[in-house]
């Protein structure tokens, strides 16, 4: 069967209904949380404030501009944050022992540095389990960062000197393998920027020559074949040759010596700017360049809030949502019926009746007094302690003291004869209604009352349904057939014996085991209130008789059979208050002799496949089920408008 969509309304009952397994489950968080952050450690705070002030000079300024690091404020930042800082206050700490990993860690964790918003201040904060501790926490680091920056700005000036002089020295080395070499292929000579041009000769030789030459072709006397012409052009060819040769060898040697003059030239201005650098890093490796100035000194640890109220509330919130959530798995994985309707679905079967839960405490709210104070009372699980108490009291205090009251004492489980304008005396009237249709149309005068399990209120109902039929003058009987734990004889303070066990084995007629009011007025108990309600002249009752071991085969003799035609006969209705049905056979047993059965069912406690299974054992026994009736229907599966409505209307005083 498919189930309906849920309303609104619906998880609000869901709700309502596991209020108090909600309301458990919250407590244990909320106090679990509670528990939990009282446990946690008192903090304290402190704070100091340092401002780093760098002495540069403008061309050191622009030379940082040009190569950029980042933001100093931010390097510091980190360098404050870092374990070298924290590992060096904590030693300063721990002296004289040597401080562990785990205070380390701890004090770098505690530890934190801000930069004020528009400033060039960092403001540096420590966290400690006591005021002295974070002050002294906070002055360690402030101390370590102080000597570890000027440490590492000293360290960083050194190597820059002698980063500078390896690359002078570098510079040099090289000038001088340059000059060695151009003396070792051009000569000291060149080097020296000395004369050193031996063309001079062979163009004075040559000129000589060629003059020789030309005064003997103008002499007219001599040809070109003539010895000493050729001669002479042979030896000008020569020296012409060899003065080539010499100026391509010495234009060699010029270009290599001016290449060198330049490099020299540069290299010695290389070496003026490495020789300033150096007395630069020199000088500022004997100084400060950055000096860290306290502007605030270590205040003294201040507590720090640990939120507690926050997180038990945050605690209870969740708690809350998590008992929501596991009411709405537990109602899921319910199998019990949760509403009418559902009722008539799955058992196929018309509800006869529903009777509204009630006790001493619900009844006050049902009938108008003290609305709001009697409904909160009804709300909280009073009932539930006072009914163990009087459970308890049974057991523990004599009989004597138990009776104490005497005729004004009241069952707890009758209310028709006592709050006849209760609602609950109106839903056991509207039950009756619709049994009396049932039996003018059917013709049948005797009616097996019995459940599925026990404790869903099967006697309390037939009691009171009882007396109902009895107020509106119809004669009825009574039988208390549940002879293993019977509960009839006390709800009127009947005497057990002498009843239904007694007449199935012979030892007595029926007519002498029938009580009335009369037994009620004279009882154990001694409800005289009860004996003289109006109508109870017409309720007789059998009740379940002396103990016996064997109350299904008594009730499986034809003697039984016989008893029911008799009583039939004589009564206008016979009730009969029998065993649940699935525990034990005896429902199942009386049920084949019995023609028609009411089984009353308890929402919330009986699930669907046990009542099934009732329901299926009776109809294989041959009876026919009449109908259902919801008994003890509490007022959070109802609607509030019409709970109230209901109590208001019926319940106001004439």
């Amino acid at each position: 069967m498919a189930r309906e969509e849920l309303l609104f309304s619906d998880y609000v009952a869901i709700i309502v209904r596991r209020r108090w397994f909600v309301l458990a489950i919250m407590l244990l968080v909320t106090g679990g949380t509670y528990w939990r952050v009282s446990q946690e450690a008192m903090e304290y705070l402190s704070k100091t404030r340092i401002k780093i002030q760098r002495q540069v000079t403008f061309a050191e300024m622009f030379d940082q501009v040009l190569a950029s690091s980042g933001d100093p404020l931010q390097n510091y930042r980190f360098e404050i944050t870092s374990t070298l800082v924290a590992s060096n206050a904590a030693a300063a700490l721990a002296a004289p022992e040597a401080p562990t990993l785990d205070e380390i860690l701890e004090l770098r964790n505690a530890t934190k540095a801000t930069i004020l918003e528009f400033t060039d201040i960092l403001e540096i904060s420590t966290v400690g389990p006591s005021s002295l501790e974070s002050q002294r926490r906070g002055q360690a680091v402030v101390q370590a960062f102080i000597v570890l920056h000027d440490k590492m700005m000293r360290q960083n000036a050194l190597d820059v000197y002698n980063s500078i002089r390896e690359s002078r020295d570098a510079m040099v080395k090289s000038l001088k393998q340059r000059e060695a070499q151009l003396l070792q292929s051009l000569g000291s000579r060149i080097v020296g920027g000395k004369e050193a041009d031996e063309l001079i000769p062979l163009r004075k030789r040559l000129t000589e020559l060629q003059t020789r030459l030309h005064e003997l072709r103008i002499s007219g006397n001599y040809t070109e074949d003539y010895p000493e012409i050729v001669d002479l052009k042979s030896k000008i060819d020569q020296l012409n040759s060899d003065i080539d040769e010499k100026l391509e060898v010495e234009f060699e040697q010029r270009a290599q010596l001016s290449e060198y003059e330049r490099d020299k030239v540069v290299l010695n201005d290389i070496d003026a700017f490495f020789s300033r650098k150096i007395e630069e890093a020199r000088i500022a490796a004997n100084k400060k360049n950055e000096i860290v100035t306290v502007i605030e000194p270590t205040t003294e640890g201040q507590p720090v809030k640990t939120g507690r109220t926050r997180k038990t509330v945050a605690g209870g919130l969740l708690g809350l949502m998590l008992g929501i959530i596991f009411a709405f798995i537990v109602d899921n994985l319910d199998t019990s019926i949760r509403t009418l309707s559902e009722i008539e679905d799955v058992f196929h079967l018309p509800v006869l009746g529903v009777i509204p839960h009630f006790s001493h405490d619900d009844v006050v709210v049902m009938v108008g007094h003290r609305r709001f104070l009697d409904f909160l009372k009804a709300s909280l699980p009073l009932g539930s302690l006072r009914i163990l108490g009087r459970a308890l009291s049974t057991i523990i205090l004599p009989a004597r003291l138990q009776r104490r009251g005497g005729k004004n004492l009241k069952p707890p489980e009758l209310i028709v004869p006592f709050q006849p304008r209760s609602p609950v005396t109106e839903a056991f009237r509207a039950l009756r209604t619709n049994i009396e249709f049932m039996i003018k149309k059917d013709n049948f005068r005797v009616i097996l009352m019995t459940s599925a399990g026990p404790m869903e209120g099967k006697s309390t109902t037939t009691a009171n349904l009882a007396v109902s039929f009895a107020q509106a003058g119809k004669r009825v009987l009574l039988v208390g057939a549940n002879m293993r734990r019977p509960t009839m004889y006390r709800i009127f303070g009947l005497q057990r014996e002498n009843g239904l066990s007694d007449i199935l084995i012979g030892d007595l007629p029926w007519r002498e085991a029938v009580k009335d009011y009369r037994d009620i007025a004279l009882g154990e108990s001694a409800y005289g209130e009860l004996a003289s309600v109006a109508g109870m002249d017409n309720l007789h009752f059998i009740t379940a008789g002396g103990r016996t071991i064997q109350p299904a085969e008594y009730l499986g003799q034809p003697i039984f059979g016989e008893l029911i035609k008799e009583w039939g006969a004589e009564y206008d209705l016979v009730l009969i208050d029998s065993p649940p049905v699935l525990p034990v056979p005896d429902s199942v047993i009386a049920a084949q002799v019995v023609a028609h059965t009411i089984l009353v069912f308890q929402i919330g406690v009986a699930d669907r496949e046990s009542v099934r299974r009732a329901i299926n054992f009776l109809k294989n026994a041959g009876t026919t089920i009449d109908g259902l009736v919801i008994n003890d229907l509490r007022a959070t599966w109802m609607k509030t408008a019409d709970f109230y409505h209901y109590r208001t209307y019926y319940g106001k005083k004439e």
